[in-house]
């Protein structure tokens, strides 16, 4: 996903390099040479990928266990966001998490974005679908200062979810180069969660990388110290 620009908002028609008259079409004529027009590869892929918005959205409303059903939507939130936008609404949270799984794999991350957002506002008291949009905006989209700007909200309506510290300092040292700032959101996610390995390794990180060299190492330390205790119980 690294290689794909964060604002593309197709895929790439193919893996060979591909001519214009491929990539666009050709109508038929002396001016063109061709005995017969052909659609360009965009068109067959829309023509072949995305059916009918209705249709679409009755199926999206019936089982989406088939794949099928996900190709038609992921198609639809490529072409049509706002034909997207009102499939999802009627779809229930469970086939909601789904479609976001595979709307990740196929780097649509701005239409998984769409599918948080929905879930947030169904369910504000629940954390874990801020904390999934955070990573969305951060680590998938790479968008580290609308990333900041969530999380500004999202850390004061839940201030006591190390997860949220930890991703705010994540996306504050290493999405905007913001190390100092980034500090004591990790130290706040350590004291929230001091168990957990690796809000003590980010803290450590984020010293180590401020020149902090004694309490880098001391938080290193303890991320081992959490691990071998964490492979222990899992042993159990």
């Amino acid at each position: 996903a690294g290689g794909r620009h964060k604002g593309s908002s197709t895929a790439a028609p193919s893996r060979r390099s591909c001519s214009t008259a491929e990539l666009f079409g050709h109508a038929r004529g002396a001016f063109t040479g061709a005995d017969r027009e052909r659609a360009g590869i965009n068109v067959q892929r829309f023509r072949a990928e995305l059916c009918p918005v209705g249709a679409c959205v009755d199926r999206f409303s019936g089982a989406m266990d088939d794949s099928r059903h996900t190709r038609d939507l992921v198609a639809l939130a490529r072409e049509d966001p706002n034909a997207f936008e009102r499939a999802m609404a009627r779809a229930s949270d469970e086939r909601l998490d789904k479609l976001t799984d595979d709307l990740e794999e196929q780097a649509l991350y701005r239409a998984a974005e769409s599918v948080y957002r929905v879930l947030i506002s169904r369910h504000p008291a629940v954390e874990r679908h801020r904390s999934n949009l955070a990573l969305n905006l951060y680590y998938r989209q790479r968008d580290g200062a609308r990333a900041e700007e969530f999380l500004c909200e999202a850390t004061r309506d839940f201030p006591d979810s190390a997860t949220l510290a930890v991703i705010r300092g994540t996306n504050l040292a290493w999405g905007l180069g913001r190390h100092h700032a980034a500090l004591p959101e990790y130290a706040r996610a350590v004291e929230l969660a001091p168990d957990d390995a690796i809000n003590q390794g980010s803290l450590a990180w984020c010293l180590l990388w401020l020149g902090e060299i004694a309490p880098g190492l001391e938080h290193a330390r303890r991320s081992l110290d959490c691990k071998v205790e964490q492979s222990d119980e899992s042993r159990l």
